[in-house]
């Protein structure tokens, strides 16, 4: 990592690590036995809200003295900077209490100073006097030490080998991986799975590409465009033509040179025009920057490429695989479509709901499944995961990605009958067995696990639009003990100049998730629900709290929304130290923040101005972790359309293949011997290694 000190590098990691919960240190030596400092290190974790287990002190105290303090301080600068900040207080200071005490048109008063000061102005109220946390309402985060080699394999298994799909921020780290880890002998045994991450990767020269979207993926990477995004809007020209808004940078000529190099490795030209059609217009606004026929002698295929694309007039239309099926089932030919679909698995997994829902007789439903469970172990496990996520609730709407792209199931125009869904999931259920059966051994012998492990969700397709500091994804659920009276939920944030105006907002919803009343800064206090007040333009560490009394709401408040918002429109990415989490009490009079007692941390980190960040189920005590971008404009009322979006979310959480079924379905590939390593599982061992491993 070129001339920095040890305690810049190990920021630098740190940047990429932390969201795991992960340290990686260097200069391990078995020999070392700096316990005494390690345990010192473990103890001062403690009071900010992390701890540590054997194995990773048995790591840490096989570094240098010297370095144990480095990594202290770069930790403790870390967890200061991104996690607790400067102080960060609410409007109201003297809050739970005061708002309690004082009258609504108080309140009112208070807030209309504030606004009229642009943020500088807030009540003069004295903190009262808080009680230490009781032991069971701490919670501790497990900090993982890892030798830099071991967290260099843990990466590349649960991010670049990974095809889950990868957040935002999930892909900034990547492409930091990358850049610290550049050589691609770091790579031979981790090829990309993932389109996205493996664009980033064939982009810096580590990998080849799979397939031509590839190539357009490096194109649209290194002209700082999505990589998702591979079509582009057509307009109309000044000339009457069609033109296209490619926003390619003008590569110079190393990078066209490069790309077209890329292009000239595929070797079968009509299979890659034929993908390439899809996306016509951005293939046409790219080869205008990059002149092929400069290089048509050097790099002959992607020459043909470019000028059959242009020519199709003269050299013969491209059809596109899509058209082909189109033909095939305008002739109501379902024969021919299956047996063209069953040469691309990831397409027929597409367009399985749109068979059935069209195909919809019981001939047609044993014929379509037969050629599906055929091709079935060619289909990502992944894929098939999500494939039996949807067909156990078929008719609401959901996504898939294969290859990169966002595989929306293909609906027919009929409501697929619950019989047939049910059935279909069970063949994919049993697709899913076989295909696990025949993979190699697991290293170790899977035994307990823990009940907790019903609640999690194996998400295979979105792991949220934040940074989850926790295993908080979506469709995660999580139980509160009785003994919880308060729920005390945080958004803290990070102003420099005065401009920035967050709102955590509270709707309170009926059994019909109908909105009785939001608890939000317009509303402070109503149904044993109760707000910290407006932090509006306020310079430097700002706060907002909303306490939730468990047993003092209204009866017929039976589910509660905790939702972020931007009311000015900064997207969250925008917003320095931006954080949201919550904190169960036994009472409302523990300190107002603490780390150690916080819960679901989530570092609010999309490109949205609003996010439904959970809802939470009265009756079960249960969090459900939702993280959903809305385009919702204001916190004091919450629109139809969001509403319709939770109702979906929330009703799909028990129709999803839980970790715990995974792991049950996994101990056919338990290993045999009698030296191999029994493993329980509890809700703190999953992470994105462990799901690759289990779903390869």
């Amino acid at each position: 990592m070129g001339t920095m000190n040890y305690s810049q590098e190990l920021s630098k990691l740190l940047d990429i690590s932390f969201n795991d919960l992960i340290i990686p240190v260097k200069n391990f030596d078995p020999d070392l036995n700096n316990y005494d400092e390690a345990l010192t290190f473990d103890h001062e974790l403690m009071n900010y809200g992390f701890m540590m287990r054997i194995k990773s002190l048995e790591i840490l105290k096989g570094i240098p003295i010297d370095e144990i303090t480095d990594v202290y301080n770069t930790f403790v600068n870390y967890v200061v900077k991104y996690y607790i900040g400067s102080k960060k207080e609410p409007f109201h200071r003297g809050f739970p209490n005061s708002i309690l005490t004082k009258s609504k048109i108080e309140l009112y008063r208070d807030a209309i100073s504030h606004y009229e000061s642009n943020g500088t102005w807030s009540p003069e109220e004295s903190t009262m006097l808080y009680r230490d946390l009781n032991i069971t309402e701490l919670s501790l985060k497990e900090i993982k030490i890892m030798t830099e080699d071991d967290y260099k394999d843990y990466f590349k298994e649960s991010y670049i080998k990974s095809s889950v799909p990868l957040s935002e921020s999930d892909l900034s780290r990547v492409k930091l991986f990358i850049e610290i880890y550049n050589n691609s002998n770091e790579y031979k045994n981790y090829y990309p799975s993932q389109a996205t991450v493996r664009s980033i990767m064939v982009s810096n020269g580590l990998v080849k590409p799979k397939n031509i979207d590839d190539v357009l993926r490096v194109a649209l990477f290194k002209s700082n465009l999505p990589v998702t995004e591979l079509k582009a809007n057509k307009k109309l020209g000044f000339n009457g033509r069609w033109t296209v808004d490619s926003k390619f940078i003008h590569f110079n000529r190393k990078d066209r040179v490069f790309i077209l190099s890329l292009i000239d490795g595929f070797k079968d030209l009509e299979k890659i025009l034929e993908d390439a059609i899809i996306n016509y217009g951005r293939w046409i606004a790219l080869g205008n920057i990059l002149h092929p026929g400069e290089y048509y002698k050097r790099f002959p295929t992607a020459f043909q490429f470019f000028e059959r694309l242009r020519n199709q007039s003269v050299m013969g239309k491209i059809r596109s695989f899509d058209s082909k099926i189109n033909e095939f089932d305008s002739k109501k030919d379902l024969d021919g479509m299956l047996d063209l679909l069953s040469t691309r698995p990831g397409t027929m997994a597409r367009k399985l709901d749109y068979l059935l829902r069209t195909y919809n007789n019981t001939e047609s439903f044993n014929k379509i499944m037969s050629k599906f469970s055929s091709v079935g172990k060619n289909i990502s496990s992944k894929v098939l995961v999500e494939l039996y996520n949807h067909f156990k609730s078929p008719n609401q709407i959901s996504s898939v990605k294969v290859n990169g792209r966002d595989m929306v199931f293909e609906r027919g125009e009929y409501r697929l009958d619950q019989m047939i869904s049910s059935q279909a999931a069970g063949y994919i259920s049993t697709i899913i067995e076989v295909k696990l059966s025949e993979l190699p051994k697991l290293s170790y012998r899977i035994d307990n696990i823990s009940e907790d492990l019903k609640l999690i969700p194996v998400n295979v397709t979105n792991t949220g639009n934040n940074d989850n500091v926790e295993s908080s994804k979506r469709y995660s659920r999580y139980k509160l003990s009785d003994d919880y009276k308060v729920l005390r939920a945080f958004l803290h944030w990070y102003d420099d100049n005065g401009t920035i105006d967050l709102d955590l907002s509270v709707p309170a919803l009926d059994e019909n998730m109908n909105v009785i009343t939001t608890i939000s800064y317009s509303n402070l206090k109503q149904s044993g629900i109760y707000h910290s007040g407006d932090v509006r333009h306020k310079k430097g560490g700002c706060a907002e709290y909303v306490d939730i009394h468990l047993d003092k709401l209204d009866n017929n408040i039976k589910y509660i929304l905790l939702v972020a918002y931007s009311f000015d429109g900064q997207p969250f990415n925008s917003v320095k130290e931006c954080l949201f989490g919550y904190m169960p009490l036994y009472d409302n009079q523990a300190h107002i923040f603490n780390l150690k007692s916080a819960k679901g941390l989530v570092g609010i980190t999309s490109n949205s101005t609003a996010n439904v960040m959970c809802i939470f189920d009265v009756k079960e005590k249960e969090f459900i972790w939702l993280d959903i971008n809305i385009l919702d404009r204001t916190s004091s009322s919450i629109t139809s359309n969001t509403m319709t979006l939770v109702k979906q979310v929330f009703n799909k959480k028990n129709d999803i293949l839980s970790v715990y079924d995974l792991l049950r379905i996994n101990k056919i590939r338990n290993n045999d011997s009698d030296e191999s390593e029994l493993r329980s599982f509890d809700v703190k061992d999953i992470n994105n290694k462990l799901i690759n491993e289990l779903l390869p």
